[in-house]
């Protein structure tokens, strides 16, 4: 059985990487209520959400653009026009162009890329080589990306449609963990993962040169041994 840890690399000077591993902490599993459906996805959404701080700007310059531009009654927010929803979801996609191009001066997009294609070879029973890892999707179900893409788009959506703030980001953290998480085949949730798996692929990671792949079968071996 393969013993549960954390595996680290790095490079060093001269070319030369460094390879450790930690044992993972193990923490003995209990259920809660948190376990529920939807009630886990509005939890852990809203938490990769907060880890995402710059997705996270996006969803609140959208609120930030709807709240001026939507106007206040007594019974909460009703939309003038459709200029509120066109502008709040620019504003998001200019945040992850802005993104796009950070992950194309540093490494970490081409580590993220790396990350990803592994996880696929290994899913796929792919053997861990260079050549195997450039035949892989850039893309995985299961990023945290998924989550925060259907979160954002959903937000905009439900906030559109007349609910509040805090329940359209409640709801949209709801529906997104459960439909990232989900195996279904139906052809409405496949496509909404497609929605993840495009952002993925052309705002959040880069193609790994060699260097990159090197580090990252380096930690994936040593992780699988």
């Amino acid at each position: 059985m393969t013993e549960e840890k954390t595996v680290f690399a790095a490079r060093i000077e001269d070319g030369e990487y460094k390879v450790w591993s930690e044992p993972t902490e193990k923490t003995e599993a209990k259920k809660s209520i948190l376990d529920k459906p939807f009630i886990r996805g509005a939890v852990f959404g809203l938490l990769e959400l907060s880890i995402r701080k710059k997705i996270l700007f996006g969803v609140l310059m959208f609120i930030d653009i709807s709240m001026f531009i939507f106007k206040v009654h007594d019974d909460g927010f009703k939309a003038n026009s459709l200029l509120g929803t066109i502008l709040a979801v620019l504003v998001m996609l200019a945040v992850m162009g802005t993104y796009s191009l950070y992950a194309r001066v540093v490494p970490v997009g081409k580590y993220h890329a790396v990350e990803h294609m592994i996880c696929n070879a290994i899913e796929n029973g792919v053997e861990l080589t260079k050549e195997n890892l450039r035949q892989q999707s850039r893309a995985n179900d299961y990023c945290g990306t998924n989550i925060v893409t259907l979160l954002s788009f959903l937000s905009v959506i439900l906030f559109s449609a007349g609910f509040t703030i805090g329940l359209s980001i409640f709801l949209a953290s709801a529906i997104a963990y459960e439909l990232a998480q989900t195996k279904s085949n139906l052809y409405p949730i496949k496509k909404a993962k497609a929605i993840g798996r495009y952002v993925q692929t052309k705002y959040y990671t880069v193609p790994p040169t060699d260097e990159e792949l090197e580090l990252g079968l380096l930690a994936a071996k040593e992780l699988v041994r």
